[in-house]
């Protein structure tokens, strides 16, 4: 009830069978069904599933987790530096039968030093680059115009990824490739009402604007394992779910559905 706007789940299973024992309540509507690996994939009966079906792509060694929208510093880690890339990695996809990929964008800012810029009061007031007539500057909207082309040259559809549990999971650093790195983790961008408020309109919302009109866009989906993120508070986070979905569904020309990832089904009811 507290998540209606949303209007859509997503469930993830971790293995084929598990589909005979899925069931659901109320008025939601099943967005999709994602297999956790493509090791695990096998035909999923119903025309509905298997049509809808996808896998996620939270990067690997040439797109980098969390840092893939255009960071100044780290150009050669995003989407456009890799666009051939992207291609084949979502062909490879197509032709094990997943018709629709899951991309993490912001995960938990940990790019924003090269990415966006915050006022005294750590409220995010946009992007690097931005201005007033222009939001979203080129940097960032030629990240995602090699997602989008890339998406359309391998025929798949996309569910970009706004933020992931790392935004408020309470760790700090992490090892990548054996070297301590640093991450995002600020949980207040969400529980903090003015922090949220900039987060939604200062970033948020010009990346969903230009997302929610492209054709290989299926849906968008505002936050990735809530569960994992206990920093995040649950009464915060329902807000949030819900001003996103409007924003999303208000958005002109918008065509998008939205939905929220969680990790089990049950956790959704808080």
């Amino acid at each position: 009830e507290d998540l209606a706007d949303a209007r859509m789940l997503r469930i993830r299973i971790t293995a084929p069978e598990n589909l005979a024992n899925f069931a659901y309540q109320g008025e939601f509507k099943v967005l999709s069904v994602y297999m956790e690996s493509s090791e695990q994939t096998k035909p999923v009966s119903g025309e509905v599933f298997r049509q809808n079906s996808g896998i996620n792509y939270f990067g690997d060694n040439q797109v980098k987790f969390g840092y893939a929208l255009g960071n100044l510093k780290t150009p050669e880690a995003g989407f456009a530096a890799n666009r051939e890339h992207l291609v084949k990695t979502f062909k490879d996809y197509k032709e094990q039968g997943h018709n629709v990929v899951r991309v993490v964008l912001f995960a938990d800012l940990r790019q924003e030093e090269g990415l966006i810029r915050r006022d005294s009061q750590e409220r995010i007031i946009g992007f690097i680059g931005a201005t007033a007539d222009k939001p979203l500057p080129d940097n960032i909207r030629n990240n995602l115009d090699a997602l989008l082309s890339a998406a359309q040259e391998a025929q798949i559809k996309l569910v970009p990824v706004l933020f992931s549990f790392e935004l408020g999971d309470g760790q700090t650093y992490e090892m990548y490739n054996g070297t301590r790195e640093q991450v995002g983790e600020s949980p207040d961008d969400i529980n903090n009402p003015a922090r949220r408020a900039a987060l939604l309109q200062h970033i948020v919302k010009p990346v969903v604007e230009y997302l929610g009109k492209h054709p290989a866009v299926w849906a968008i989906d505002g936050f990735n394992e809530k569960e994992n993120a206990p920093q995040i508070r649950m009464d915060a986070f329902q807000t949030f779910s819900r001003e996103l979905a409007a924003l999303i569904h208000n958005a002109p020309e918008n065509r998008a559905l939205f939905t929220i990832g969680w990790k089990t089904f049950s956790s959704l009811l808080g």
